[in-house]
């Protein structure tokens, strides 16, 4: 059976946003939306609603289109060369707003499959060196080339984005990619504009030095990560990327403005009635209560680790009417009080900077 044809069965949704952008690069090239679209189902106005999704099946489709229009056998290259963060839209905010490396790296990987529905990566240090590994979740068969060099490259220009805070044509900071087949002769023509490459490895990679995780990103906005984290929260909740309903449900417990959601909210977002949500969660062993008491610490996590608020700041953003409450709050779900969770983050990141 064609990829295409398993795909259809599969029903996988994504973000619109990459193939709203080849699009675009794509007509640059002469292709028009009418070829590119052809046999997918989709029109133009589909790719640019808001949070606007597509099936794999139709991203295939696509590329398929996109081969014929335009016979380029670099076009994954060229399209990944001319990648920037808002293309990706919120995705990007959440990157770009990181406070550190390591932040937008942990933030890219939670919800790379948001943008992204081919792969799942690993994180390990080797030897003093970042290794993020790709692993494809299901096989690309004829697309694997072009989907895996778009990536890797795509990625690469998202790096130097957030590093340099410039567009410097000739320069990567310390930024490796591993490919794991041979190098095809088309990147000869380019290998002043990518970064270092390693051919017929064993795996697909990027490597970096481990002490740059906690090189500052210049556009860093603590807020603006907040409010990308609940898109992508969201985001992962609509796609039906959870392993299980009840992170589903911890998605949907967003705090807005001081507030989250009420157990009536909450049912009517997930399509059953309060009784069925309490009844659900008993079974799993949960109240309401306890569930929220574990979302405010993760949210209170978030923002002791990512931001410089004050903890008055920090406990309105909780739904607390004062710190006192938040701080007696803290110390009984943890045994530390939230200015010593702080202080023990910030020595982790000396002791690793030390190393």
């Amino acid at each position: 059976m064609d990829v295409i044809a398993q795909f259809k069965h599969q029903g996988t949704h994504f973000s619109a946003s990459n193939v709203s952008y080849m699009l675009r690069f794509a007509e640059q090239r002469g292709a028009t939306a009418e070829q590119l679209l052809a046999n997918t189902g989709l029109l133009v106005t589909d790719l640019y609603t808001k949070n606007a999704h597509i099936q794999v099946w139709q991203h295939l489709v696509f590329l398929d289109n996109l081969f014929k229009a335009i016979h380029d056998p670099s076009l994954a290259i060229e399209i990944g060369l001319a990648s920037n963060l808002t293309k990706i839209g919120l995705y990007g905010l959440g990157l770009m707003s990181s406070t550190t490396l390591w932040e937008a790296v942990e933030f890219g990987r939670r919800y790379m499959k948001t943008q992204y529905p081919f792969f799942e990566s690993t994180f390990e240090i080797q030897d003093d060196t970042v290794v993020i590994t790709l692993h494809e979740i299901f096989p690309l068969e004829r697309f694997r080339a072009f989907i895996v060099e778009n990536f890797l490259i795509d990625v690469a220009e998202i790096y130097r984005s957030l590093m340099l805070g410039e567009y410097r044509p000739t320069k990567y900071q310390h930024f490796e990619l591993y490919f794991d087949c041979p190098e095809p002769e088309y990147f000869a023509a380019y290998k002043e504009r990518l970064p270092e490459l390693h051919f017929n490895r064993p795996a697909n990679q990027f490597r970096f030095p481990a002490k740059i995780l906690h090189q500052p990103i210049h556009t860093a906005n603590p807020a603006m990560v907040h409010f990308a984290t609940g898109h992508g929260e969201l985001e992962l909740a609509r796609l039906g990327l959870f392993t299980n309903w009840i992170d589903h449900v911890r998605a949907l417990l967003i705090s807005h403005e001081g507030a989250y959601p009420s157990i009536q909210s909450l049912a009517d977002q997930l399509c059953m009635s309060p009784r069925t949500l309490t009844r659900k969660l008993t079974e799993v062993g949960l109240s309401f209560s306890e569930l929220l008491e574990e979302v405010r610490l993760r949210d209170a996590q978030n923002f002791l680790k990512h931001t410089k608020f004050r903890m008055d700041d920090i406990a309105v953003k909780l739904g607390y009417q004062n710190s006192a409450n938040f701080i007696r709050a803290f110390q009984r779900w943890t045994g530390i009080t939230p200015s010593e969770y702080r202080k023990s983050l910030e020595q982790s990141k000396h002791a690793f900077d030390a190393k």
